[in-house]
Parts: C-alpha cells; sequence; structure tokens
C-alpha cells in the first residue's frame, strides 16, 4: 500500500499547508466522540481500503503494544543529524518501505532540530510509520514537530491515538506544557482531568507534568500565577466552583510549580501563589511541606528564600490542628543554620522537645557548631548530652564546638578545662583543630603570653601546627600594628613549608592601617592581585574590606566609592563586611538618613543579610547627628527582625538614652533612661554577648575580657562625674566591681583604660589629686600591657618600646594627670613624666601637646616655643577672622579652627596655647629678657625669635580682642 505522502501530486499547491492551518482552526470545534485520526494523510490512505470495515478506534486498541515491546530507541543504534539526513535523502523518492529501525532513528534525529523543515520531514516519518509499530517516543517526536509548526489540530489527535495505546502521560507531556504556554486552560484541564480519568497507574500520574517541569522555574511560576488569577475570578464571579475540573488542574499546576527544586525563583511570587491558591485548593500540611522545602532546595544560597522558609513555618504554627512534621522542622532547621540565626535554632530546639521528636544525627553537628559560634553554652551541652544517648560515636566536630563554645564566650580556663577532657575522659585525642581553638581563645582575650605557651605545647606534641595555628597569631599582631611579630610568624611558617601567604597579605593590610599607613596598605592590594591564589577573589575580600573601612572611619566617601568600583572591576565579591564599611563611611560623614537608606532597601536586594553589626553603624550614624527618634527606631526595627542585640548595640543604646537625658534634662541629678537602660542590660547579661565573629564595636584597644562589661559603665561614669554627681561616679564603679566579680569569680579586678579614665576625671574634679596619681599609674601599667612591643624585652627603661599604632593611648588619662601636676606646681614632674613617655614612644596628641606647652611656658619657654613650632605650625595657616564665642561656663573665647576630629595625628595651636605664649614673648620685650620661674632659662627676644619663627610672627599678628583669654594672660 502506498503510503498517502506519494499523492501529494493530485493536489493544488499549498493544498496540505491550508489543511494543517484549517485543521488548527477547526480543532476546537471538534466534539470528544470525534473519529480518532493520525493525520490527514492516513486517513486519505485508509479511505479507500473497504475490507477494513472497523472503527479506525477499535484498529488502535487492537494494535495496543505489549509490555514486551522493545525500547524506543537504541542509545547504541542512534544516528547523528548528519547520518539521518543522509539516510533520509536516500530513500525520500523512493515508493518503498524505510525499514523501522532506520526510519525510527532519522525521526528521533530530526525532532531534535527545531527548524521548520524538519518539522515537516518528521511528520512524514511518523506517517510513513505503522500505526502497530509506533512506540511512545515516536509519538512524543510527532507531538513535538505539529507543535513546532503550530498545528495544535494534528498535535491532539496524535496524542488521542498514544493515549488509548500507551497512557503514560510522558507523551502528551509537551502538549500539556504548550497549552499551558498558550493560556488554554480549558482545554489543559480537559487534558488533564481526561488523562487522569484513563491512566490505570496512579504512580505515573506526574509523567504528565515532565514538560512543564523543564521551563525556567520563573516562567513556570508566571504562567502558574496567569491560570490561578484567571480561575479566581471565576469562582469569585461564581461561574464556577472550587470542585470543577480547572479548579483541580489550577491547583495541581500551581502545586507543580511550588515542588520544583534547585532552582532560582522570585520569594515574592511563591507567597503570591501560596496565598491565592488558598482561595480554590485548602490549605493543608503538605502544602507547607512543599513550600517550606522548595525555599530551603534553592539552588545556591540565598538569605531571602531561606527567611520565606522560615515565615512558612511560622504561618504553619499559627494554624489551628496543624503539627509540623519532622522533615518540616528540619528543613526550617537547615534554614535556620544558613542563616546563622542562633535565636532560631534556640526556638527550633524547643519545638524538637514540644513535638517529642529527636533532630536526625546529621543535623546534630550543624545546630550544636551554629550554637557554638553564638557562644550558647547551656544549649550546646544539652544537645550534646542528647546526641551521645542516641549514638556511641561523636564526631570530631563535636567535639571542637564544645571548645569553640567557651572560646567565643572568652572563657579561656573553661576551654583549657574542656581540652583536657577530650583525651581524658573522651578518649579522643585532640587535633590541631582542637588546639587552635585554644590558642584561639588566648588570643582573643588579649592573653599572648597564655597564647605563645599553648603553642608550645603544641610544637612538642606529635600534632603539627598548620595554616590557621600561623594565621590566629598573625591576625592577632595585625590588630596591634605589630609588623615585626607578623614578619617574625610568617618566616615561622615558611620553615614548616606552609603556606599562608593569604593570612600573611590580609595581616600586612591591617597593621599598615593601624600605623596609618593607609596608602601602605592600598598599595599591598594590587600586590595580592599578581599572587597565585587570587584566583579565587573570595580569598581578597576580606583586605579590602580593611582598606575600605579605614578610609570610611576618615568620610572619605570618593575613595571609598573608587575601592567598591575597582573591587566590582576584579570581580571581588561583596559581603556583609564590605557594606558595613559603606554605612560607617555615611554615617561618619553624618549621612546616617543615606546608610539607613541601605541597610533597609540595597542589601536585601543584594542578597546581604543585615547584622547587629549593620544595625550598630546605623545607629552610631544616627548618635552623632542627635536624631534621638530615628536611633531608636532602627533599633526597633533590628528587634522586629529578630536579631539579637550585640555588645555594640546595647553600648549604644547607653549612650543615646544618656545624652537624651542630658538634652531634656529633666533630672539633673539622675539620667533616668541611662541607669533603667543600664539596669535592663546587666539583669541579661551573658558572655554570649561578645561572641560574635563580626568586629565589636565600642571596644577599640581594650582587652575583649576588659571591655566586657565594663563599657556598659564608663560612658554613664564619665557623664555623672562632668556633672558633679561624683555619688554617682562611686555608686556605678560598685555596681561595676560586682557584675564583674559574679561573671569572672577568679579573675583579677583590673579596671579598663576607659573607666580609669573617668575615675581620674572625677577626683580631678573633687581636687583629690593624690588618687589622680594613683589612677594615673594604674593606667601607665594598663597601657604598657597593651602597647609593649612583642619583640621587646620586659624592661620598663628600654627605650622605643610602645608599638606605633598605640602611640596616642595615653593621651586621655595624661591629660587629666596634667592638670593635677599643674594645680599643684609640680611642673618639673610634668617634664620628667612627659619626657619619658616621649623616649618609650609615646606621643601627645592635639590637646596634650597644647595643654602640655601652655603648663610649662613660665616653666622652660624655651622648650616649649620649640615645641609649638615643631608640633603645631606645620599646617598653621594664621588668623581667621575674629569671631568670639562663649563656652559653657559663658565665658568668651576666640575660635580657632580644630583639627579634623578623624585625623588623631594632626595637630594645630590652640588660642589658649598661642595667647600663653604670647604673654611669655611680651614680657620678654619689655623687660628685654624673660626669665624661667626655674630660673634655669634667660631669653630674649631674639632667642626666641631663633627658636621659633613661625610661632614668634603668629603671637606678633595675634588679633587683639575683648575676650577672656587675653584678659586672664595678657592684662596681668
Amino acid at each position: 500500500m502506498l503510503d498517502g505522502n506519494f499523492l501529494e501530486f493530485l493536489y493544488p499547491s499549498q493544498t496540505q499547508a491550508f489543511l494543517r492551518r484549517f485543521a488548527a482552526v477547526y480543532a476546537p470545534f471538534k466534539t470528544k466522540n470525534r473519529r480518532k485520526c493520525l493525520s490527514k494523510r492516513e486517513v486519505r490512505a485508509y479511505a479507500s481500503t473497504a475490507s477494513e470495515g472497523s472503527s479506525l478506534a477499535g484498529r488502535i486498541l487492537e494494535s495496543q503494544p505489549n509490555s514486551t515491546q522493545s525500547p524506543d530507541l537504541d542509545p547504541k543504534k542512534a544516528l547523528g543529524y548528519d547520518d539521518a539526513w543522509q539516510e533520509y535523502h536516500k530513500f525520500e523518492h523512493l515508493q518503498e518501505s524505510i525499514p523501522q529501525e532506520t526510519l525510527r532513528n532519522i525521526l528521533h534525529a530530526f525532532s531534535l532540530k527545531s527548524t521548520l523543515p524538519d518539522a515537516k520531514r518528521s511528520l512524514d516519518l511518523f506517517g510513513r510509520m505503522p500505526m502497530s509499530e509506533r512506540q511512545e517516543g515516536d509519538y512524543s517526536c510527532a507531538i513535538k514537530a505539529a507543535l513546532r509548526l503550530d498545528n495544535l489540530g494534528e498535535a491532539m489527535a496524535i496524542y488521542e491515538e498514544a493515549d488509548l495505546r500507551t497512557r503514560t502521560g510522558v507523551v502528551g507531556s509537551d502538549l500539556l506544557q504548550h497549552l499551558v504556554t498558550q493560556k488554554s486552560w480549558h482545554k489543559a484541564s480537559e487534558m488533564w482531568e481526561s488523562y487522569c480519568l484513563q491512566v490505570q497507574d496512579r504512580s505515573s500520574i506526574s509523567n504528565i507534568w515532565h514538560g512543564l517541569e523543564t521551563l525556567e522555574l520563573e516562567d513556570l511560576m508566571a504562567k502558574a500565577t496567569e491560570a490561578l488569577v484567571f480561575v479566581n475570578d471565576l469562582v469569585t464571579t461564581s461561574q464556577i466552583d472550587t470542585n470543577s475540573s480547572i479548579c483541580k488542574f489550577t491547583s495541581q499546576l500551581v502545586l507543580r510549580a511550588l515542588g520544583v527544586h534547585g532552582r532560582r525563583f522570585n520569594v515574592d511570587v511563591q507567597r503570591a501563589l501560596f496565598r491565592e491558591l488558598e482561595v480554590i485548593c485548602p490549605r493543608t500540611l503538605d502544602h507547607y511541606a512543599l513550600v517550606i522545602s522548595q525555599a530551603v532546595h534553592i539552588g545556591g544560597s540565598s538569605n531571602a528564600h531561606w527567611a520565606a522558609a522560615v515565615r512558612f513555618y511560622r504561618q504553619l504554627r499559627g494554624r489551628d490542628g496543624m503539627v509540623p512534621s519532622q522533615s518540616i522542622i528540619e528543613n526550617v532547621t537547615n534554614a535556620m543554620y544558613r542563616l546563622d540565626s542562633a535565636d532560631g535554632l534556640m526556638e527550633l530546639t524547643d519545638h524538637y522537645e514540644e513535638y517529642s521528636i529527636y533532630p536526625s544525627l546529621a543535623l546534630f553537628p550543624r545546630i550544636i557548631s551554629a550554637l557554638a559560634n553564638h557562644g550558647r553554652s547551656e544549649a550546646v551541652y544539652r544537645l550534646f548530652h542528647q546526641y551521645r544517648e542516641r549514638t556511641n560515636y561523636i564526631r570530631p566536630s563535636i567535639f571542637r564546638s564544645l571548645l569553640l563554645v567557651h572560646s567565643r564566650r572568652g572563657e579561656v580556663d573553661e576551654t583549657i578545662t574542656g581540652f583536657n577532657k577530650l583525651s581524658q575522659e573522651y578518649n579522643f585525642e585532640p587535633d590541631v583543630r582542637c588546639w587552635n581553638i585554644v590558642i584561639s581563645a588566648f588570643a582573643r582575650v588579649g592573653n599572648i603570653a597564655g597564647a605563645l605557651g599553648f603553642i608550645e605545647r603544641l610544637l612538642q606534641s606529635r600534632v603539627k601546627p598548620d595554616v590557621y595555628t600561623y594565621g590566629i597569631m598573625m591576625t592577632f599582631y595585625a590588630g596591634r600594628g605589630d609588623i615585626e611579630a607578623i614578619e617574625e610568624w610568617h618566616e615561622k611558617a615558611k620553615s614548616q613549608r606552609i603556606d599562608d601567604s593569604s593570612v600573611y597579605m590580609d595581616s600586612l593590610v591591617m597593621a599598615n592601617i593601624q600605623n596609618d599607613e593607609i596608602e601602605k596598605a592600598r598599595g599591598l592590594l594590587d600586590e595580592a592581585l599578581k599572587m597565585r591564589w587570587s584566583h579565587n577573589r573570595a580569598r581578597l575580600t576580606r583586605m579590602w574590606n580593611y582598606v575600605l573601612n579605614a578610609y570610611a572611619l576618615r568620610a572619605d566617601i570618593d575613595t571609598v566609592a573608587e575601592l567598591r568600583k575597582e573591587m566590582a572591576g576584579h570581580q571581588i565579591p561583596f559581603n556583609g563586611p564590605t557594606y558595613a564599611a559603606l554605612l560607617q563611611c555615611l554615617a561618619v560623614a553624618r549621612q546616617a538618613n543615606a546608610a539607613w537608606s541601605i541597610l533597609k532597601r540595597t542589601m536585601p536586594q543584594q542578597n546581604i543579610r543585615p547584622t547587629a553589626l549593620h544595625y550598630a553603624v546605623v545607629m552610631g550614624g544616627f548618635l552623632s547627628t542627635r536624631e534621638y527618634t530615628k536611633f531608636f527606631s532602627v533599633f526597633k526595627d533590628m528587634l522586629r527582625k529578630g536579631i539579637r542585640p550585640s555588645f555594640g548595640n546595647r553600648t549604644l543604646l547607653i549612650k543615646a538614652a544618656a545624652d537624651l537625658d542630658l538634652e531634656q534634662r529633666q533630672d539633673p541629678a539622675r539620667l533616668q533612661r541611662a541607669e533603667d537602660a543600664l539596669e535592663s542590660i546587666c539583669e541579661n547579661m551573658d558572655a554570649m554577648d561578645i561572641a560574635d565573629r563580626e568586629p565589636l564595636q565600642t571596644v577599640g584597644n581594650q582587652l575583649l575580657r576588659e571591655a566586657y562589661p565594663s563599657n556598659y559603665f564608663e560612658y554613664l561614669m564619665l557623664t555623672y562625674a562632668r556633672l558633679g554627681q561624683y555619688d554617682k561616679v562611686s555608686m556605678l564603679y560598685d555596681k561595676y566591681l560586682a557584675k564583674l566579680k559574679e561573671m569572672q569569680p577568679n579573675a583579677e579586678v583590673s579596671p579598663p583604660m576607659k573607666m580609669l579614665t573617668a575615675i581620674m576625671y572625677m577626683y580631678l574634679r573633687r581636687e583629690q589629686y593624690d588618687e589622680v596619681e594613683r589612677y594615673w599609674y594604674l593606667a601607665s601599667l594598663k597601657a604598657e600591657a597593651l602597647s609593649r612591643r612583642s619583640a621587646s624585652k620586659v624592661n620598663s627603661e628600654q627605650t622605643g618600646w610602645v608599638l606605633y599604632s598605640r602611640r596616642f593611648i595615653l593621651c586621655t588619662p595624661l591629660f587629666h594627670y596634667m592638670k593635677a601636676l599643674h594645680s599643684e606646681n609640680r611642673q618639673e614632674d610634668l617634664v620628667t613624666i612627659v619626657e619619658n613617655l616621649q623616649s618609650y614612644g609615646y606621643e601627645l596628641n592635639h590637646a596634650c601637646v597644647n595643654q602640655y606647652i601652655e603648663y610649662i611656658a613660665d616653666y622652660e619657654p624655651a622648650k616649649a616655643f620649640e615645641l609649638c613650632e615643631t608640633e603645631l605650625m606645620q599646617d598653621w595657616t594664621g588668623w581667621p577672622p575674629t569671631f568670639v564665642r562663649r563656652d559653657e561656663q559663658g565665658r568668651s573665647y576666640y575660635q580657632l579652627p580644630e583639627p579634623p576630629r578623624l585625623h588623631k595625628t594632626k595637630k594645630l595651636p590652640k588660642y589658649e596655647t598661642l595667647v600663653k605664649l604670647a604673654s611669655v614673648f611680651r614680657t620678654a620685650r619689655q623687660n628685654g629678657i624673660f626669665v624661667s620661674a626655674s630660673q634655669s632659662q634667660k631669653l630674649d627676644v631674639d632667642a626666641l625669635a631663633r627658636i621659633a619663627p613661625n610661632v614668634v610672627w603668629a603671637v606678633e599678628t595675634m588679633p587683639r580682642v575683648n575676650d577672656d583669654v587675653q584678659a586672664k594672660y595678657l592684662r596681668a
């Protein structure tokens, strides 16, 4: 029998193309009981066969393939497109049948192409294939070809035949995809319903969705959204009820879209789909399981998607009669772990107990590790005991977490005790990571002697140090600006053949920044880009963040923007600290509103999860501009987001409350808000407040074990001292000592530098100068421990042992001590102390050097003039226009420009300093000679001009104004 395609010469030109178009238009109007057909060609081919009296549908059912039929296509015999084309060309004009195996191979090869000619050839080949030989894959190829030719009628006809013969659903998946894509919702629902009614194996129902699941997930969700909107409108207008087939189909389409894993999608679209689905389909526990699982198992990392999983879980918890399954809680646990939410994990551990279930053994280490990182010691040990009850094998990572939780809390003794118990109680030989955790605990609290001692123990053991061992030490010395020590530890690592070049460069960058060599640090960034490990751009992010933050603290917005562009150009990824530096720049530049906008909008868009550090930076910005309402709004927003306030956030909260009390002054004798805030913080104080891996705001050069909890008390003590409320200062100091004893029973009580300064200020105001001196010596001992070079011997007589980065560390207590010495007329002691400090390597900042010159001007005028010339006149630009101001006490004074507050190294002469020197110069001019108070110096005007020409010019050209300063020094 001749195939219908060989009778084409009997038809007018373009007849077949017209029939295809007509079939597509006419198909919607055909009845469901129309005669089953394969194509117009086969109808013509079979129409003249009178011997075949049975209906076509009957013949189709009779020719249904049996279960022993061979597979569609043998992969070993599959043809490439070029080979298939040659085979097709060989048989194209021959009036003989093509061998079935060859025909099938050609059909499948052509189906892989998307061109219209290949689609026509595919239908031609399918028409030549006897119905009894057609298999599942052949039908799929034919349907795809018909759809490529926009011949929906022919595709439907082929599917109807395939549905009767195969009923697997795979054949119709492409057709269903086409109907959904073309928004033919009624046809799609009819096709789906018909298939579901006829299919015998219920497990194969999902086959019909395979085509749709190959779409991009965002496209599939978009189509599901459109279908849901269409159906919900029909339901809302009472045109259909929720039991109709189109509603059931749409709900299945939405659930299919919500069940795809491992692909990106828009969380807002997912949320909208899930919300609108409830209009046509009652929400069930399985629905929640579906969306939570999809949000957790997204390909890659996405804070927004993990947060969406948590939101769905909390919705589920709020619904009556629904109890989360173990798989749901475990999925949410994974989301909380990736969000690094300790509070969320703590909440889930309670839920496990509430529902009498346990996390899987594989999940335990993750939960314990995350909680250990946040210092949640009680929860870590509770979970550890649960884990031991369920298994005899304890993973090494869990043992490390038992040490890490104490290390993060700054509990060195507990860390060492836990380390010793590993081998004694648990028969686990500590590995190098356990050793590193203990060394890190020492370094974290600033106990460098303890860290060095433990490293000696490590070197004597069978365990070998690794790159992290040396990295801990280099990072510690980088924070001190001790480049010599960094080089020393780098050489030690090289001697052990350990490649530490990445952490070495990080440390050098940080050390140079600490030493105010910011341009040199920026130059190191270019060097790092040339190193062999720099192809991993994520390893460069840390050092770039260091430099970004250094410029940010100077409010250098232009340079920060330039560095940010360079990071993007070099494809260096941004992370949370990168955005913290950008926020810091805006906050320091007094643009806190812009920083708040980035935190609220830009960071979520860039998939950067805001943390307590980001909020602390913005809060500090509003505090500096005295916008207290916005300050507290930011703090409340942080609490609303479920972010636990950090050490820095709490410290800023006390400062803001104190400043607000001062501004309103409702009770001059008491700062009510600040005291209430302090009381609340003290009641909930826990060492986990300092367990954050982020930089701790407000700690500065202080040791962590001293800064916590003293920072909570210092600002309030200093404020009360300035107000003359000395009883309050003493009360707060006693409260601090009691709290410290409660938290660290075995710790030696040693107030940190800032608290010593506050106490000195109190005694200075009380004129108890002996107490000022006593606390000065405590402060100097504290400064020596913080600022001594690592390479120096412990010898207080040695000169130049102060780290360059810590050269200003004594300035604030020295400022108060100088006032006490001056009040007692101890200028000789003052000069001796300052000279000794300078020989050690300490320097005087702008305030100290001006006050020092003013105090010794009468005692050693030559030194005063020389010091003013060398230290203060380098950036002197002359006298500005006269403008008299008044200070807080009502005294009038002439205003001189102050050095920028962000540049601590810059020094300028203060007005009082120049007026005092002017009085010395005037005396020398009037008397012809100036005799110092110590009788050791006799100077004339010419001698002063030789020593300090710029100073002499400044005092000679000084404007004469009627203010209290000139009245004090020049009118006597």
